[in-house]
């Protein structure tokens, strides 16, 4: 895992992948969360979110559970290739038992946030941002995060739009 990482950090995910194939072929070790972690981290620094995606579903496939820092690569895939309702219902998806149950947590939020942001998709950053106060932190966020950084200092009304209608919005 140590290995597939050092390429993640340098942005080689032709390697990663290399690295990765060896070592559950050749050396016949089993891929564990870790290893496809560092692969998935690869992929989604390099901008391969199609291909992050499909470690994810080839890890459910054979029965290994991704975590939380393994959706969190994945959504910061989907984010950095402008994959803004992909990564949105992928927040939701991971938390069914289907995906592994797994709780999102605040660098889950705050990378996607920060994705949003960064691409100009204020909207649906701060409709998001809305939902996880009311729903999942019970209003107490904002204290969590600094939104003049996440939103790039930008801050609108939604006037009460929810997630769902900016999901539709974005499609």
């Amino acid at each position: 895992a140590a290995a597939i990482s050092a390429c993640a950090a340098g942005q080689q995910w032709q390697r990663a992948v290399a690295l990765f194939d060896d070592m559950a072929g050749v050396a016949g070790i089993r891929p564990d969360v870790v290893s496809c972690t560092a692969l998935v981290t690869a992929l989604a620094s390099a901008g391969e979110a199609d291909k992050a995606e499909a470690v994810v579903q080839w890890m459910l496939a054979i029965g290994l559970k991704p975590n939380v820092r393994t959706y969190t690569a994945l959504l910061t895939a989907m984010g950095n290739a402008q994959q803004w309702v992909r990564a949105v219902e992928l927040l939701f998806a991971m938390q069914s038992p289907e995906a592994g149950n797994v709780a999102p947590n605040a660098y889950t939020y705050s990378a996607l946030l920060k994705a949003l942001g960064e691409h100009g998709q204020w909207q649906l950053a701060e409709a998001l941002f809305d939902h996880l106060e009311q729903q999942v932190l019970g209003g107490g966020l904002a204290a969590n995060l600094d939104l003049s950084l996440t939103f790039g200092g930008s801050s609108s009304s939604m006037a009460g739009a929810g997630v769902q209608a900016q999901l539709a919005a974005a499609r």
